[in-house]
C-alpha cells in the first residue's frame, strides 16, 4: 500500500483535495474536481482518470453532508468523461496498447 501511495503520489493528493474541497463548499468541490479532469486530461493521464471516476462514484454513495459535492460532481464527471472518451479514442486505446504489451 505504501508503494502504491509512493508511485501515485499526485492522484492520493488529488483525491484528499477532492474531498476537502467538498467539505469547504459543495461548488468548491465540483470545480476542484472538473479542474482536475481537464488537467487529467492535458496529461494524458487516463488510467488516473478512470480511477478518479471509481474513486467519485463511491464518494457519491456516502449521504453525510460532506459528501454531497461527489453526488453533483458525478454527473458532470460523466459528460466529461463521455466527451474525452468519444474525442480521445485512438490515443486511450494506443495507451493501453502500449501498457498491456509492456506487462
Amino acid at each position: 500500500m505504501l508503494t502504491f501511495l509512493k508511485n501515485n503520489s499526485q492522484f492520493a493528493i488529488m483525491c484528499l483535495a477532492w474531498v476537502f474541497c467538498g467539505i469547504i463548499n459543495q461548488y468548491v468541490g465540483v470545480a476542484a474536481v472538473v479542474l482536475s479532469v481537464v488537467m487529467l486530461k492535458q496529461k494524458g493521464m487516463y488510467k488516473e482518470l478512470i480511477l478518479g471516476l471509481l474513486f467519485l462514484l463511491v464518494m457519491s454513495d456516502n449521504r453525510q453532508d460532506e459528501a454531497l459535492y461527489a453526488a453533483t460532481a458525478k454527473n458532470f464527471l460523466y459528460c466529461i468523461d463521455f466527451c474525452i472518451f468519444i474525442f480521445s479514442i485512438e490515443r486511450i486505446l494506443e495507451d493501453l496498447t502500449i501498457t498491456l504489451n509492456h506487462s
